[in-house]
């Protein structure tokens, strides 16, 4: 089993974690305004 690891966010996820939302949101069909990245 993989071994799973929680710790702090870094500003290096960011790039990471933009691309998943974007596609969470092309999945749903909606979208959000960008003021909303910078607090999601």
């Amino acid at each position: 089993m993989t071994e799973i690891t929680v710790r702090p966010l870094a500003q290096s996820d960011h790039a990471d974690w933009q691309r998943l939302w974007t596609a969470y949101l092309t999945f749903y069909k909606t979208e959000l305004p960008e003021d909303v990245y910078a607090v999601t």
